[in-house]
């Protein structure tokens, strides 16, 4: 089978839960997310989106074509941490004027 069974915590085969190849756990989603949503409310951070435009709209970008990914395929803390980023780069005029400009999708 193309499926890699793991039981929640060791790591052991199960039938209860399965994972395709090449798709990430649940938690490590959950973690990165929520990681990443601390690192974009740290000053320092938020001082390099401000200076580095370009790169603050990419991010941004990327974090809302996340949100086209259908409910089912991410669970809600994940959504929840997207969502808490975004809200980070609404703090850059830069993100702002694009969200607000006619290239924002």
């Amino acid at each position: 089978s193309h499926y890699k069974a793991y039981r929640a915590g060791d790591g052991s085969p199960t039938k209860e839960k399965r994972q395709r190849p090449g798709q990430l756990h649940i938690f490590f989603l959950d973690f990165s997310t929520a990681m990443l949503a601390n690192v974009l409310h740290s000053r320092t951070c938020q001082e390099w989106l401000a200076v580095n435009e370009a790169k603050s709209v990419e991010i941004a970008n990327r974090l809302l074509k996340c949100l086209t990914i259908p409910r089912r395929a991410l669970p809600p803390s994940v959504m929840m941490h997207i969502l808490i980023c975004l809200s980070y780069f609404n703090k850059t005029k830069a993100v702002q004027s694009f969200v607000d400009g006619p290239t924002c999708q």
